[in-house]
């Protein structure tokens, strides 16, 4: 991540306190400006993409000075992709432009993405300064991949309950989920601004009810992942069988509906969908889970050989192109 900003700590008694939630107008995609991505590193840098692709003007801000060069060149990659994904009409790269300036990029601004280094207090003190300086009716979003909405806006003196999390999943140009997270103290009305105006860019916003470190997408993953050490740690399979259960499998069929919609499809009514609850709840007593968090002792090593063995002659960038391309296919047959 090329970001360093400084910031104060946090005064752990304001959380105390619910933000009071103010009847604004927020800024829509259809009111002419620009989006602010702050900060541009591997995240910031995807979002710019990503905002290009959908024909908006985007103002980039980062006090690196290879910032500049960083961002460009990640736009440079990732346009291909984009245009097989297929761009607005209006959409190019030359609407890119980047400042080091904080001001600078906010002045003007209908929409803030931050994106610096995933450290807690930094983000506290650059959202501050953010939401210092732009306009009250603007709704600014953290790239955070876990932290509490409501700690990010502590510090946030001018309008903090327009400020939330807008979680992306790497690379956003190419994965279209988008966690928005407010927490309590935050404006509905932002909330939805949020909402609609990731769905204005082609991104796909799910919005949490309740506050809570991780998210969604990430507590799922983890805990797929918690088995999957177990799994390993017991040598009932091989990495790349486990990998290859999951991407042949359930992976498939997650990809159109999700779990839980997925599990209804085994059944035809309500009362039958109960009964298949009950049944797989039973199993899943009977399951011999992973009983710690952490990783035991070879488990960790086992698992970096089985990736790379599983990888075989394919590179970094051979896996990344892999992807991408079989995401491009996936998102083009399931029309998202």
């Amino acid at each position: 991540m090329v970001a360093g900003w400084g910031c104060a700590a946090v005064d752990a008694s304001i959380m105390k306190h619910p933000l009071r939630s103010l009847a604004v107008t927020y800024k829509s995609s259809s009111d002419a400006g620009h989006v602010a991505c702050i900060g541009v590193g591997l995240m910031g840098s995807g979002w710019a993409a990503h905002f290009l692709r959908a024909g908006r003007d985007v103002v980039a801000y980062d006090n690196n000075p290879k910032a500049a060069d960083y961002v460009k060149a990640t736009v440079e990659r990732a346009w291909p992709i984009v245009e097989a994904l297929g761009l607005a009409a209006d959409a190019s790269t030359e609407r890119l432009r980047v400042t080091d300036d904080l001001e600078d990029a906010l002045d003007g601004a209908v929409f803030v993405q931050e994106s610096a280094f995933e450290d807690e207090a930094l983000k506290i003190g650059l959202l501050s300064e953010v939401d210092a300086l732009a306009a009250d009716d603007v709704v600014i979003c953290s790239s955070s991949s876990g932290f509490l909405a409501a700690r990010l806006r502590s510090q946030c003196k001018r309008a903090a309950g327009r400020v939330m999390v807008g979680h992306p999943f790497n690379p956003p140009y190419l994965i279209p989920l988008v966690e928005v997270v407010s927490g309590e103290g935050a404006n509905g009305n932002a909330v939805e601004a949020a909402r609609r105006f990731y769905e204005s860019v082609n991104s796909k916003p799910i919005v949490l009810n309740k506050d809570i470190e991780g998210y969604v997408a990430n507590r799922l993953q983890l805990a797929l992942f918690r088995e999957i050490l177990h799994l390993v740690a017991e040598d009932i399979a091989s990495i790349a069988d486990i990998d290859d259960a999951i991407a042949y499998g359930p992976g498939l069929r997650w990809a159109v509906f999700g779990p839980c919609q997925i599990f209804k499809l085994a059944s035809q009514t309500p009362e039958q969908f109960g009964n298949f609850l009950d049944l797989i709840v039973g199993e899943m007593d009977d399951f011999v889970a992973i009983k710690e968090p952490h990783i035991k002792p070879g488990v960790r090593e086992k698992v970096i050989a089985g990736v790379v063995e599983a990888a075989g002659d394919r590179d970094y960038a051979d896996l990344v192109a892999e992807r991408d391309d079989k995401i491009i296919a996936l998102r083009k047959a399931l029309g998202v």
